[in-house]
């Protein structure tokens, strides 16, 4: 799969067995150029949706570790 400039274009390879992650790596980059892309077409590029979870606890974590506003404050807090 290739996306560039708003377009996709597609590429089968058929492999006999599963292949590892290493062999399909060395296999792209020894044969890149020799692959047929079909013609480019038009699409929209979404951004992946977060989960709501995920996102609730990132920012949980960000106003643990900020602690208290303003320097003031921590001064007052730590007396």
């Amino acid at each position: 799969m290739n996306i560039s400039e708003k377009k996709l274009s597609v590429c089968k390879v058929t492999f006999d067995a599963e292949p590892k992650d290493y062999e399909i790596h060395d296999f792209v980059l020894k044969n890149y150029y020799r692959l047929k892309f079909s013609p480019a077409v038009a699409t929209d590029v979404k951004e992946a949706s977060r989960n709501p979870k995920r996102i609730q606890r990132d920012v949980r974590k960000q106003v643990q570790n900020t602690g208290i506003g303003t320097t003031g404050s921590r001064e007052t807090a730590a007396v």
